[in-house]
């Protein structure tokens, strides 16, 4: 879908005059055609989310990045268009890292947990390190709702199996890759809610 000039003069005035009258009626006519720079981009279909949670996050982006004096740097309209692109791009991949980064995070301080070193080691330390492991795996348990859950936590926390291969796995209980993201992202934003869990982390 190409753009017309009528396009780029209404995105170009938005970013120059910062009018949030102005850029809601750029999300309306460039959002079919960020909707399928979403839809193309080849790691979508791994995030597990609608299209429109990027369409809004890339609008947002390119808001934040670019005021009248950045848009001045660009050289023509379509560097302008390259770069909502790479917006879009960001976007998809900073969800991709993130919900990695989180799995990595209550992982790697379960790992910690459990090898623990201790200056002096001794019975009370060592069950006092029990204690505290068995504290954080509970606390993680009790947010726990579905098989498919209690399988990722086993497979991705334990384990350390990427999701490509949790899907492939568990075909039963996943339909695909972007099932593993989306059940590791919802659960993911309850253990994030935890006040226990926070301190422990």
């Amino acid at each position: 879908m190409q753009a017309t000039d009528q396009d780029i003069q209404a995105l170009y005035r938005a970013l120059m005059d910062r009018d949030p009258d102005s850029w809601q009626g750029v999300w309306t006519r460039w959002r079919p055609r960020v909707c399928g720079w979403v839809r193309r981009h080849p790691q979508f279909r791994y995030t597990g989310e609608e299209v429109d949670y990027f369409v809004n996050r890339a609008f947002e982006k390119l808001w934040r990045a670019v005021d009248a004096e950045k848009l001045a740097q660009f050289a023509s309209p379509a560097q302008l268009i390259q770069y909502f692109k790479l917006c879009v791009h960001s976007v998809i991949l900073d969800e991709l890292r993130g919900a990695r980064t989180e799995m990595a995070t209550v992982a790697a301080t379960v790992d910690e947990m459990a090898d623990l070193p201790s200056p002096t080691p001794g019975v009370e330390e060592t069950a006092l390190t029990r204690v505290r492991r068995d504290q954080l795996w509970s606390t993680v348990n009790a947010h726990v709702r579905t098989e498919e859950e209690r399988v990722l936590v086993m497979a991705g926390l334990v384990r350390g199996l990427p999701p490509r291969e949790i899907a492939g796995r568990y075909p039963g209980l996943f339909d695909s890759v972007a099932d593993v993201y989306r059940i590791k992202r919802n659960l993911l934003e309850r253990l994030s809610r935890d006040k226990r869990l926070r301190e422990f982390l």
